[in-house]
């Protein structure tokens, strides 16, 4: 039996408030959609067995806030150098986790979450993959990687394989609505 690949979910964090000079920017707070979207995402990973192990998740409100909506027990580290973190950051804080972990999420922001997804993909055989991405990643996306490599310090330019991407707005609703 082969052991479970690597993977990396990487989902950027949800609806948030607008940013409007009243609230700094780290405060600010998933919006009604944003939970929805959140919780459809995090309702059909479970469904369907796909839990990552661990999760690392930027300290800001509205990363936080998308971990809590997923609805999962799962490990969660909060780590400040996630929060706007360039792709240097997220990359690094990849090549730090223990080998024992197989499959990892990355709750965070844009523009470094996309750069890091085109980073790990940098193979001419994605482009097409690319161009979609590059186009569209709005919030409560997740993209799926898969790696192949022995251990995650390995980690380098065009070592992953993108095997899916699901927004959570496009799910559907798995919960009953809450009854008032």
């Amino acid at each position: 039996m082969s052991p479970v690949p690597r993977r990396i979910f990487i989902l950027r964090h949800a609806k948030a408030e607008a940013a409007d000079g009243r609230l700094q920017d780290h405060a600010r707070t998933l919006t009604a959609r944003g939970v929805l979207d959140a919780r459809r995402l995090g309702d059909f990973l479970a469904a369907e067995g796909s839990l990552p192990s661990l999760v690392l998740c930027s300290t800001a409100a509205r990363a936080r806030g998308t971990y809590d909506a997923l609805g999962w027990q799962v490990p969660v580290k909060y780590l400040e150098r996630l929060y706007l973190a360039s792709v240097g950051d997220l990359i690094a804080a990849l090549q730090m986790l223990d080998d024992s972990v197989r499959q990892v999420m990355i709750i965070g922001h844009n523009p470094g979450l996309l750069e890091a997804i085109v980073w790990l993909m940098a193979d001419a055989r994605y482009e097409k993959d690319i161009r979609q991405l590059t186009r569209k990643f709005p919030t409560a996306t997740l993209a799926e990687l898969e790696l192949s490599l022995g251990a995650w310090r390995d980690l380098a330019p065009a070592t992953a394989t993108l095997t899916r991407l699901l927004m959570g707005r496009e799910l559907p609703e798995m919960r009953e609505p809450k009854r008032a």
